[in-house]
């Protein structure tokens, strides 16, 4: 998928086309089943746990060849750690060690007590949590906007258009 779109392709993409385009950061983990599927099969099991491919498609519930071709966006993103050194084939273990896999623990123990009822689902008003660090694009399509402004890591190489 590329990188890059000229400010025309950005203008005539649907929305669901732009979200899959030019994806949040949260579309980035979530946008496939099988990420979402080895996440939470790593995320329940235990500390430095290594998988084979096999063994991760097993645990996930998918197959070895999604495993394959999914694997590259969590190692790209350092939640997974490939390790390779002095096996046959690459081994897979969570990367305990990267922001967002910590912040992925704490979106998992957080909608666990949600959902038991051991913490509200609004918080007070003084405990709201900021949206204003969060890297949304502004460059969504519409017939009123022709023009794009970045803000998104995906419009990196706008200038060309």
């Amino acid at each position: 998928m590329a990188d890059e779109y000229t400010r025309e392709e950005v203008k005539n993409m649907s929305m669901k086309e732009y979200r899959k385009n030019i994806p949040s950061g949260w579309m980035e983990v979530t946008r496939y089943d099988s990420l979402v599927l080895m996440i939470d099969a790593l995320l329940s099991s235990p500390p430095n746990r290594e998988f084979k491919t096999n063994e991760l498609a097993d645990k996930s519930g998918i197959t070895p060849k999604s495993v394959e071709s999914h694997i590259g966006s969590l190692v790209g993103l350092g939640v997974v750690e490939k390790m390779t050194k002095n096996r046959d084939r690459p081994r897979y273990t969570i990367n305990e060690k990267s922001p967002i896999t910590q912040e992925i623990f704490k979106l998992n123990r957080i909608v666990e007590q949600v959902k038991s009822n051991e913490m509200p689902k609004s918080l007070p008003d003084k405990q709201e949590i900021s949206r204003s660090n969060t890297s949304v694009s502004t460059a969504e399509p519409n017939e009123h906007n022709s023009q794009v402004q970045p803000g998104h890591n995906s419009l990196k190489k706008m200038a060309n258009a």
